[in-house]
């Protein structure tokens, strides 16, 4: 078997999770931070604004489009950061 089809059917199962996933949140609008960023901020040692985002893109009203934030949408973000900076150890 070539070397690309096995490492594509080793994928296979994470893929079509990750594709259910995608379809949960199209149908019911609420994103969710993906865990690997909580992996990958852990492993380089720095802080995460964790569900920032998340919030943010879950609620339509807050949206341009299906992936960006609006005015109101980066205004909740900016927000959300400043009151979380303190506990991330950035502002006191």
């Amino acid at each position: 078997m070539h070397a690309r089809t096995q490492d594509l059917n080793r994928r296979r199962p994470h893929l079509q999770r990750l594709a259910q996933l995608g379809l949960m949140t199209a149908v019911t609008a609420k994103f969710k931070d993906h865990p690997l960023l909580e992996q990958v901020a852990g492993q380089a040692k720095v802080p995460l604004l964790a569900n920032a985002w998340s919030e943010v893109l879950s609620q339509p009203a807050l949206r341009a489009d299906q992936v960006h934030a609006n005015a109101q949408g980066y205004a909740l973000f900016t927000d959300t950061l400043e009151a979380r900076l303190p506990s991330l150890g950035f502002l006191r």
